[in-house]
């Protein structure tokens, strides 16, 4: 029996944040090959899920609170990753783009 194993695109990730005015600006890209962000949505979910999370800590440490009705957040952008003669690489993966934007300015609700 032979075990096949199929070798994915390398993990790279890149978080970057930014405060533009009264906003804080999260930008955060990751790779993935092609085959897991388009069939499988239990990474998609989590990947997801954990992006919210950072969201969340990101407004936490530059707000001193969250208000999630306050918070953008995109919907991510898939991006291909191309050669040096811009064919699509598929060995190199797709560039998987998380962004939101947090207000500094945010309502607080003082809790009696």
């Amino acid at each position: 029996m032979t075990n096949k194993c199929r070798q994915g695109a390398p993990y790279e990730e890149l978080s970057t944040v930014k405060v533009v005015g009264n906003k804080v600006l999260l930008c955060h890209t990751i790779t993935a090959s092609e085959d897991v962000v388009c069939k499988n949505s239990n990474w998609r979910m989590k990947t997801f899920d954990s992006f919210r999370k950072r969201v969340m800590s990101v407004a936490e440490d530059y707000t001193g609170g969250v208000d999630n009705d306050e918070i953008l957040i995109n919907d991510p952008v898939i991006m291909d990753i191309l050669d040096e003669n811009g064919e699509q690489d598929p060995k190199s993966g797709v560039l998987v783009n998380f962004s939101a934007v947090i207000p500094t300015n945010i309502s607080r609700k003082e809790l009696n």
